[in-house]
């Protein structure tokens, strides 16, 4: 059965060690909440100003954008960092 598995040439043990030397289980570190909280709160301002209609995936990648250059650049979110990466957004 191995064989059907693995191709004959590693035995299961080794296919599982392979795969623990390549799993990391904490790749990302961890999120910053009130970073988070503040992006979605200058957002959704930022939405109700200008009248925009977002569909979900537009909205969640703006918000990762958005949290990723706060985070990045140790900044706070703002209408004018928000508003030139609503540009970016797809």
């Amino acid at each position: 059965m191995e064989w059907l598995l693995n191709g004959g040439d590693q035995t299961a043990y080794d296919s599982w060690k392979l795969l623990q030397e390549e799993y990391d289980p904490k790749p990302f570190s961890p999120i910053e909440t009130a970073l988070l909280t503040e992006a979605i709160i200058k957002i959704e301002e930022v939405i109700k100003v200008t009248r925009l209609k977002l569909d979900i995936s537009q909205k969640a990648r703006l918000i990762a954008r958005v949290y990723e250059e706060c985070r990045g650049n140790f900044q706070k979110p703002t209408h004018k960092l928000v508003q030139r990466i609503l540009l970016l957004v797809d």
